[in-house]
């Protein structure tokens, strides 16, 4: 969805079409020979990135200290599920977190307006973007093979795609189907909000059936309705957790902040003896009796 600029004017400008089979983004090329319906659908340009595996973090046993887990169900009961805690890390929310780390590669769509915006702005996130385009952090692929390099690229956490968040959700969910989990996940941060409509030939005689019917769709919210349920598990990786549980053996790997602390502490218990030692040994005798 969303399709590539230079195919949806190819099919307009020879009247091959009088209707788009489905919503299309809004600008400026296609708006040049498309007729716009009422917007029934938006999207935003959002960070698409493989999850990081599962950490161990060795503070763990910190977290049953926490006000919440006291205030909650207490102490005991959470000691041994939270010493086996693990961490999934979703590093890259932002373009500044992508540009900022040069060992990511990034994923555009050729034939998107953006790559031209990117190139006209003078300062910014955008610009430092654009600066990058002619060095290899920078790969260009095109929506007919968006899902093989998502797959070949995105996975093994080498690349991010920076895209419509539509495509991913659509990814993710056939993803799911697939493995059962939850490989991948968007930015939290949003660009380029993109309206998307039903789009007929210039002064075509449908124009008005299509403006009625899109208004009646976005109205109803029946658009956003099919969206959701048009593929199975749609909703499965929305908000995939950061931290989970997970049945293991306690070992040095997962315990080691524990003895940390505890060598911290008697390492400064030692250090005050020490001292006491010292500042007893120094006194007169008059002020010791």
């Amino acid at each position: 969805m969303g399709g590539r600029v230079s195919e949806t004017t190819s099919l307009a400008t020879p009247e091959e079409a009088d209707i788009s089979g489905g919503p299309h983004g809004i600008i400026d090329d296609r708006k040049k020979y498309f007729h716009c319906s009422p917007v029934v659908f938006m999207t935003h340009h959002k960070i698409f990135a493989a999850r990081g595996r599962p950490e161990v973090d060795p503070w763990g046993f910190l977290l049953p200290l926490s006000p919440v887990v006291w205030m909650a169900v207490g102490y005991v009961g959470n000691l041994t599920s939270l010493l086996a805690v693990r961490h999934i890390s979703h590093p890259y929310q932002t373009l500044r977190d992508v540009i900022d780390d040069p060992n990511i590669k990034i994923l555009l769509m050729a034939y998107v307006p953006e790559l031209t915006l990117f190139k006209t702005v003078e300062s910014g996130v955008y610009r430092e973007l654009a600066d990058l385009f002619d060095t290899e952090r920078v790969t260009v692929s095109t929506y007919s093979n968006l899902v093989a390099d998502m797959n070949r690229l995105a996975r093994p956490g080498t690349h991010v795609v920076f895209d419509v968040d539509i495509n991913f959700w659509n990814f993710m969910a056939a993803d799911f189907s697939l493995t059962g989990q939850c490989d991948f996940y968007v930015g939290q941060s949003t660009y380029f909000p993109l309206p998307l409509s039903i789009m007929a030939q210039k002064n075509s005689p449908v124009s008005p059936a299509v403006d009625r019917d899109a208004f009646a769709l976005m109205e109803s919210g029946l658009f956003n309705k099919w969206m959701k349920y048009s593929l199975a598990n749609t909703t499965a990786c929305v908000n995939p957790p950061m931290v989970i549980t997970v049945t293991t053996v306690l070992s040095l790997a997962n315990l080691w902040g524990m003895f940390v602390v505890l060598g911290l502490g008697c390492g400064i218990s030692c250090l005050v003896f020490l001292l006491e030692k010292i500042v007893s040994s120094t006194k007169p005798l008059t002020e010791i009796h």
